[in-house]
């Protein structure tokens, strides 16, 4: 009886350490499993937010404008250096609507309104939406192609007795150092101008005038400030017609990275994850998904 008991006892203790085992490797097994897992989601996880950390960083300028009415050979005139709209409509020599708006936003644009009247015996003037701001490129250093896209619209009509002329612009380079400027350029690498009925004199492609480039590659040196410039003015005759324009600049990139803004501008253009960003979240994904087969796993070996 003695040696049945000694022997029971064994036979209990090396179940327990074969029970014991298997709870301490399925233990460590679940442990490697969910650190893997960990791991992957966090290269995931870098992926989509490590850029985005790196654009918050930098902080640009602030954007800068310029309104003007001067209607009636400029007797008349009203300017502002506000981002928004100047609202001449109501006063003397505007027959119809007068605004001069720059806007900010998602869509960072300038738009002219015109409608000029005989005031005392005077007509003519001149009228302007201007806006600068700043853009730059957040990517490994390198020098990287981006598209602008840009686009204008200029409704002028054409009166022989009472000529009109329309002119839009947009110019970008990197940026000077005088950022209460608006014409802060270190360099102009790209400019174009359309006009009707007639260019202001050496403002850009002023001889053979065009609409703007819908889509204009540019080189850009990542995580270097780069300034834009764009403006409409309007010189109106005292028609009675209404006369407007607008210029609407947009970013867009293959080569990944992100584009960040002067203040108050938020995303232009969307932006598409480099190569190399693709290859980290695929390593995540791939992870993650060796996780659930090594779990499905060990739930089959377990049943069974």
């Amino acid at each position: 009886m003695r040696q049945m008991l000694l022997t029971c006892q064994c036979r209990d203790r090396r179940l327990l350490r074969h029970i014991t085992s298997d709870r301490t490797s399925l233990w460590l097994e679940r442990c490697r499993s969910s650190l893997f897992g960990i791991v992957a989601m966090a290269a995931f996880l870098g992926a989509s937010v490590g850029e985005a950390g790196a654009s918050g960083v930098t902080v640009l300028p602030n954007a800068v404008s310029y309104e003007y009415f001067g209607l009636n050979f400029a007797i008349n005139i009203a300017t502002s250096s506000s981002v928004g709209t100047l609202n001449y409509t109501g006063d003397p020599g505007c027959g119809g609507t007068c605004t001069a708006t720059t806007s900010l936003g998602s869509d960072p644009s300038v738009s002219l309104n015109v409608n000029e009247v005989t005031f005392q015996n005077t007509s003519g003037g001149f009228a302007e939406a201007e806006l600068g701001y700043y853009v730059e490129y957040v990517n490994t250093p390198g020098t990287y192609t981006v598209v602008l896209h840009s686009g204008d619209t200029l409704s002028v009509p054409f009166s022989p007795a009472f000529p009109s002329a329309g002119q839009a612009y947009l110019g970008f380079g990197p940026a000077g150092s005088d950022t209460t400027s608006i014409n802060n350029f270190n360099q102009i690498i790209f400019q174009d101008t359309d006009c009707v009925d007639g260019c202001r004199t050496g403002v850009g492609n002023f001889l053979s005038p065009m609409p703007l480039p819908t889509n204009q590659s540019v080189q850009m040196v990542a995580n270097t400030p780069y300034f834009v410039q764009t403006w409409v003015t309007i010189s109106p005759a005292p028609s009675g017609l209404q006369l407007s324009g607008m210029v609407d600049p947009t970013f867009t990139t293959n080569t990944g990275g992100t584009f960040i803004f002067s203040p108050g501008i938020t995303g232009v253009g969307p932006s598409v994850p480099e190569p190399a960003t693709w290859v980290t979240m695929l390593l995540g994904f791939a992870g993650l998904g060796f996780v659930g087969y090594r779990k499905a796993k060990g739930a089959v070996l377990s049943a069974s």
